[in-house]
């Protein structure tokens, strides 16, 4: 996966803007982690939210994926610190091969506007989430004045548009101030 971005990316200053723009309360309604799930978080960073997820009661597993070596080491500590054993860690780009079957819901915070395979990566999500199963996604609004240029983040129709011609329906949004949020549900066919 290649990235529009030419910068060292900064997991301290990316926590504090995640904490600032996107509270924890509104994350959780939108994935609902509960008992039983196993949750796919990709483009995870230093993985915030999947250790978040994987503290909910019962939640079975959470693979968190991404691509940055540095990601994955923050991962690997903050998890063994807090002692959560059901994330498990995995380095992969996301327009390579990585576990796209086996969860009931999917994860995608801040980083779709980044992935030049969106096509094949929303096929492989559709055709390994079961019936019923959701898709969350976090992005930016096109004009917010934070994230990055506003010529490659994704306007709200176009992702709506995009996601539901892979047989996902849109069940729930929320516009935040700088990003908005969508859950979708895969079609019970």
């Amino acid at each position: 996966m290649e990235h529009n971005h030419n910068h060292e990316f900064d997991y301290e200053r990316m926590r504090k803007m995640q904490q600032m723009y996107l509270p924890d309360g509104v994350i959780l309604e939108f994935v609902d982690p509960t008992s039983g799930d196993s949750i796919l978080d990709l483009g995870s960073g230093s993985g915030y939210f999947s250790r978040l997820f994987a503290s909910r009661s019962g939640v079975t597993k959470v693979v968190s994926v991404d691509a940055s070596e540095k990601a994955h080491e923050i991962l690997k500590k903050s998890l063994e610190e807090e002692g959560l054993t059901n994330v498990e860690p995995v380095k992969a780009d996301l327009c390579s091969d990585f576990p796209a079957k086996g969860y009931n819901k999917v994860f995608i915070s801040t980083v779709l506007h980044d992935i030049d395979c969106r096509d094949a990566l929303m096929r492989k999500l559709s055709d390994g989430l079961p019936a019923g199963g959701f898709l969350i996604i976090v992005e930016f609004h096109k004009d917010s004045t934070i994230g990055p240029p506003g010529e490659i983040k994704i306007a709200q129709d176009d992702l709506i548009k995009f996601v539901e011609s892979y047989g996902l329906v849109l069940k729930k949004n929320i516009d935040l101030e700088a990003h908005y949020i969508h859950r979708y549900e895969k079609s019970v066919k």
